[in-house]
């Protein structure tokens, strides 16, 4: 029997979609979204295989005695999108424990980050052209744009967007919104926007009393490295007590938005210490060891169309393979 080095695997999914057209602008979204049909199918693979055992992180970093023939695993979801509930309540029926993050100043409002937002827009100009600029930088198409090419367009500023401040992308949004006469309300009933919608407090208590960690992932979803530290820490204590508030018990997880390297730095991290977070999340993927200790914590975002969940799992259990 393979003997493997005590470690913990976390899984990430965000959103869920029954189908993907290939002329819908969920094409632009496949690198955090995957079908309920996919997920079906990792669960069911996940159950089968023998080297998985399912834990919290806070089960696992308390651990004295493990399995060494075991691969510890936890499975993640991203930014509270109402589409998860569904996935949830099949862990539910499978005793198969998650933690959900979300941003608490979206919860119930309509609202989205501000990534999601912008594919709204991009969804709702239709077949209008479309002309902004920043600066010394300019996007644009016009109306007869093959659908490549409004994608291109999108995701051309979705990069740039993520590299500025944060205040000043959202100056840029607002103008472009305001240019455009778009608010979020205009989708209200469109099947588009219903597919990336939100919870509601409703659906985050349910979340919490049926046995899932709810935890924090910031107000708003700013890239927090390009934030000034009053926003920093704006962000994330009033994101953690606005959880606490509502649900009446202790958010001791918290993920980082979009959790590359670059999106966070020291101070984050101190934040996040300061607010009582056991445990922070990043996107970075590798495998998490037990006598490593780390504070920030590694996940495989697997809840896209470019990762196998299968050819994750053996990838790490070959890399927890103890010699």
């Amino acid at each position: 029997m393979e003997q493997y080095r005590p470690a913990l695997l976390v899984l990430l999914y965000h959103n869920f979609f029954e189908e993907v057209r290939s002329d819908g602008w969920e094409q632009a979204s496949l690198d955090y979204m995957t079908t309920y049909d996919r997920f079906n199918r990792d669960v069911v693979s996940l159950k089968n295989d023998h080297r998985i055992h399912f834990t919290t992180p806070d089960e696992f970093f308390k651990m004295s005695d493990y399995m060494s023939d075991r691969i510890y695993t936890y499975v993640t979801f991203d930014d509270g999108y109402k589409s998860i509930l569904p996935a949830l309540q099949r862990l539910k029926e499978e005793t198969i424990p998650a933690g959900v993050f979300v941003n608490s100043g979206f919860i119930g409002t309509g609202e989205l980050a501000w990534p999601e937002k912008l594919l709204c827009f991009f969804h709702h100009l239709g077949d209008r052209q479309f002309s902004i600029r920043m600066e010394s930088r300019s996007w644009s198409f016009e109306s007869e744009a093959s659908f490549e090419t409004k994608m291109n367009v999108f995701l051309g500023l979705i990069r740039y967007l993520k590299q500025i401040n944060t205040t000043a992308r959202e100056r840029f949004l607002i103008k472009l919104y305001e240019a455009y006469k778009f608010d979020l309300g205009l989708l209200n009933g469109d099947s588009f926007y219903e597919q990336i919608r939100l919870m509601d407090w409703n659906d985050v208590k349910w979340i919490a009393e049926a046995g899932f960690q709810v935890g924090g992932h910031t107000q708003t979803h700013p890239i927090l490295s390009h934030s000034r530290g009053d926003r920093i820490r704006n962000e994330i204590i009033e994101d953690k007590l606005a959880i606490e508030n509502e649900l009446n018990a202790s958010a001791t997880l918290f993920a980082i938005p979009n959790g590359q390297p670059e999106d966070y730095n020291d101070e984050v991290i101190q934040v996040c210490q300061e607010s009582q977070y056991e445990r922070i999340f990043s996107t970075s993927h590798g495998l998490n060891f037990l006598e490593d200790g780390d504070y920030v914590l590694k996940r495989y975002d697997v809840g896209n169309f470019d990762i196998s969940t299968d050819d994750v799992i053996e990838r790490v259990c070959m890399a927890c393979l103890q010699t």
